[in-house]
């Protein structure tokens, strides 16, 4: 019995002494990790990635303008794509590469110049629409004639999760209006009467 009581005190002692330790640990605050200092930047679809000056909220509003081509420029192509968040602050604008030769730059509607096309900041429409899609997924859509914009990116989206002010009952209870007029009315500003960022006008 004698030879084993050592042995006792030393296990008492460890005990007592875990215990403590695991006391004064318990009290000690929590590290908390350490968050990138740079938070702006949204790498999508392994492409150069999205220039972020806020976070995506649930809600976004997209506008894409469009240039004329074929015969005349009657048919339109994806020129820039413009997505802000809930707050106006924006998600992403970039000019795209068309598909096809421009015909029409339709620079007094859609701002486009030969030169911002021809950019070397000019995105491929393929990436475009890859990084576009990532930000739209399972967000609620806000557009003016969005459908015209999604079909510009050949893209789909949920009905459910598409908000268009072109047909929002409160807005135009009888038939569709111009983007143009509603603004006028509802908001008491101008718009379309000289060239203006995308971004600028889903903004506010």
């Amino acid at each position: 019995a004698q030879l084993n009581a050592p042995g006792r005190e030393r296990n008492m002692f460890l005990s007592s002494n875990w215990k403590k330790q695991l006391k004064e640990r318990k009290k000690e605050p929590k590290k908390r990790k350490k968050v990138p200092e740079n938070r702006n930047y949204l790498s999508v679809g392994g492409g150069e990635g999205i220039a972020v000056t806020a976070g995506k909220t649930a809600i976004i509003a997209m506008d894409c303008e469009m240039v004329g081509v074929g015969l005349g420029g009657e048919r339109s192509a994806l020129a820039r794509c413009s997505i802000v968040n809930f707050r106006g602050e924006v998600l992403y604008d970039k000019f795209i590469q068309t598909l096809e030769k421009v015909t029409d730059y339709r620079t007094e509607v859609s701002g486009i110049r030969p030169g911002d096309l021809n950019s070397p900041k000019a995105i491929p429409f393929r990436q475009c629409q890859q990084e576009v899609s990532k930000l739209l997924e399972r967000r609620v859509l806000v557009g003016h004639s969005v459908d015209n914009d999604l079909k510009c990116l050949m893209l789909d989206h949920p009905k459910n999760l598409l908000r268009d002010t072109a047909y929002h009952k409160p807005l135009c209870p009888k038939r569709p209006k111009a983007l143009k007029k509603l603004v006028k009315i509802h908001l008491g500003k101008t718009i379309q009467d000289c060239e203006m960022p995308p971004t600028k006008a889903m903004a506010g």
